[in-house]
């Protein structure tokens, strides 16, 4: 029973240093699709972050302000959208796959 209980122990372990391993790759991979997406989704992500935890709450409506020092600062168009959204999804998909195994 001993012998058991120490292999569960092991078990558990390993399953916690996958899901550290995943939790980084995600990090590390939003943060990289956080640079890519436009000034605008940031702003309404940073808006809906905010107005999350009121009920009814309506964002703010104003110009969006440009970082420039931060992300992307080109023409934004949906085709820019589309392919940002593409490079990343496979990415994401495998990750959530990954994390579905080890469920």
């Amino acid at each position: 029973m001993i012998e058991n209980i120490d292999q569960y122990k092991k078990d558990i372990k390993n399953l916690l240093e996958e899901v550290d391993d995943l939790d980084e790759l995600r990090d590390k991979c939003f943060e990289e699709f956080d640079l890519d997406i436009p000034y605008p989704v940031r702003d309404e992500r940073k808006k809906r972050g905010a107005n999350k935890g009121r009920k009814g709450a309506l964002s703010p409506r104003g110009a969006p302000v440009r970082d420039k020092n931060y992300g992307y600062q080109g023409p934004i168009t949906v085709y820019y959208m589309i392919h940002v959204n593409c490079k990343y999804r496979k990415r994401i998909h495998s990750l959530l796959k990954e994390l579905r195994l080890i469920n």
